[in-house]
């Protein structure tokens, strides 16, 4: 195989890799919509009842997938999160 030849291969199989990486990178670069949540108040808990001020409210939050959510803060108040997947194993919960 002469020096040309062997040029010849290297330039073609780097050109498809770029290609394919090209191909596969876009994909990942999907437009989010952006939406609101659907939000169900499950319980609210007066809290004067133990001797302190305010409510406590349980809320169930789902997103749609692929849904682009704008940037909030919790200034003022304490939230706990849980999140549980209910596609149950099949979409990991990030």
């Amino acid at each position: 195989m002469s020096h040309r030849m062997q040029l010849g291969t290297i330039v073609a199989l780097l050109s498809l890799l770029a290609l394919v990486a090209h191909t596969t990178l876009g994909a990942q670069e999907r437009t989010l919509a952006t939406g609101q949540p659907k939000v169900a108040v499950l319980v609210t808990t007066e809290l004067s009842e133990v001797g302190l001020s305010g409510t406590n409210v349980a809320q169930r939050v789902t997103i749609a997938p692929g849904t682009r959510m704008a940037d909030h803060t919790h200034t003022g108040r304490t939230s706990l999160l849980i999140m549980g997947a209910e596609t149950y194993g099949t979409v990991p919960a990030v």
